[in-house]
C-alpha cells in the first residue's frame, strides 16, 4: 500500500511542476506581447506612426490581438485624417 501512496505523490509532484512551468512559460508570452504593443503606444505618443502591430507572432488571436488590431489601427487611422496642428492651414 505504500507503493500506492508513493506513487501518487509522485504524479501529483510532478504535475505542480509541470504546471508550474507550464504558467511562467504563459506568463512570459503574455508580458512579451504586451512589451511589444506597449512600444508602439510609446512610439505612437512620441509622433511615430510608422509601427504596425505585427498578428503574425500571435499563436492563437485573443484580447491582446484584438487590442493591438483594433485600438492601434483604430487610433493610427485617426490621426492619420486629423490636421496636424503644427503645420498652418492653407485655407
Amino acid at each position: 500500500m505504500a507503493d500506492v501512496n508513493s506513487i501518487a505523490d509522485l504524479r501529483d509532484y510532478v504535475s505542480d511542476k509541470l504546471g508550474a512551468v507550464l504558467l511562467g512559460g504563459l506568463h512570459g508570452q503574455v508580458a512579451g506581447r504586451l512589451e511589444r504593443l506597449l512600444q508602439l503606444f510609446e512610439r505612437a505618443q512620441e509622433g511615430d506612426f510608422s509601427g504596425t502591430y505585427d498578428e503574425s507572432l500571435d499563436r492563437m488571436p485573443d484580447p491582446i490581438t484584438m487590442v493591438g488590431r483594433f485600438s492601434f489601427s483604430t487610433i493610427l487611422a485617426i490621426v492619420k485624417v486629423l490636421p496636424d496642428p503644427v503645420t498652418p492651414s492653407r485655407t
